[in-house]
């Protein structure tokens, strides 16, 4: 990625940050480690950002359960009966391997069109599946503790409906580093509000817009560590910037400049539209001077901030 300072030498200089969601959170953490080791290269690497991020396998899939239970996914007979039984094994009666004859059958074959040119069925290509690709990390533990250690701010943030990379293994991952939470309340999560912006905020003085008061619009809980901030987004899914941008904007723009996350955003945060209104006529359509376009990308998004 030195590219970017080599091809945009005018950027070397500026803040930082590498961001990413989903199994970004497997990608970020490593190059983030790369990138902090290399100090003459990326001098002012400050933090990274993770979204709904794949941090643990192990407890990905345990805080399943429980997390689909208590949002109403799976009624209380199910989860109980799962609990009782999910060591017992409960193998099928099934014999699944018996399609191996089936699909190689000439017969079979011709009934489906299947060209003779066409290799042997397999339920799938297990030279891709179980030998080219190696899955490396399973937990993120130590490349987290490698970059809190080494002063480089972290971000992980979900959205609390994801199903995905649930919320609830993100707090227990983070439990399990040992981080210190910085600040006097160690017991509860803290709240944070979506407040607009500045300018949004104007109207709230003549009442136009009461939702736009300090302490109404709940966007979701923090929890401040050393080093480390953990933050769920409320009703936001897989992908927060999507499911709740507006939210997203406030929060990733206080993470950066080190504000608190309740805090509105210097800047219009009401949605533009792509083309100035028209009168119907095709000559009208002309590019909007407004338009404001944010990039994000479903693997990583990497930024340099000018400080």
């Amino acid at each position: 990625i030195d590219f970017f300072t080599t091809k945009f030498s005018e950027l070397k200089n500026h803040d930082f940050y590498i961001a990413g969601e989903s199994y970004g959170g497997i990608y970020v953490p490593t190059l983030a480690v790369l990138v902090a080791n290399d100090k003459s290269n990326f001098p002012n690497f400050k933090g990274i950002a993770l979204g709904n991020a794949h941090l643990s396998s192990r407890l990905n899939y345990n805080t399943l359960p429980s997390f689909l239970y208590n949002h109403g996914v799976v009624r209380q007979g199910l989860y109980d009966l799962v609990a009782n039984q999910c060591c017992g094994g409960n193998p099928y009666t099934c014999d699944y391997y018996s399609l191996n004859g089936s699909c190689a059958d000439l017969d079979v074959r011709s009934a489906l069109y299947i060209p003779k040119n066409v290799s042997s069925w397999s339920e799938c290509n297990m030279q891709l599946n179980m030998y080219e690709y190696q899955t490396l990390y399973d937990d993120m533990s130590s490349h987290i503790k490698i970059l809190v250690q080494k002063g480089i701010k972290v971000l992980i943030y979900n959205g609390d409906a994801d199903s995905v990379e649930n919320f609830v293994m993100a707090e227990r991952f983070i439990n399990q580093l040992g981080l210190s939470i910085d600040g006097p309340n160690i017991t509860n999560s803290q709240v944070w509000y979506y407040n607009g912006s500045y300018q949004d905020n104007i109207y709230c003085d003549v009442g136009v817009a009461q939702l736009c008061t300090n302490k109404t619009n709940v966007a979701g809980f923090y929890t401040k560590y050393k080093g480390l901030d953990l933050i769920t987004v409320r009703g936001a899914g897989h992908e927060v910037p999507k499911d709740r941008p507006r939210e997203a904007l406030q929060l990733i723009y206080n993470f950066i400049n080190g504000i608190d996350y309740s805090t509105p955003v210097p800047f219009s945060t009401q949605p533009q539209p792509l083309i100035e209104p028209t009168s119907g006529s095709s000559s009208d359509l002309q590019p909007s001077s407004r338009v404001n376009t944010i990039l994000v990308m479903s693997i990583m998004i990497i930024g340099f901030m000018q400080q």
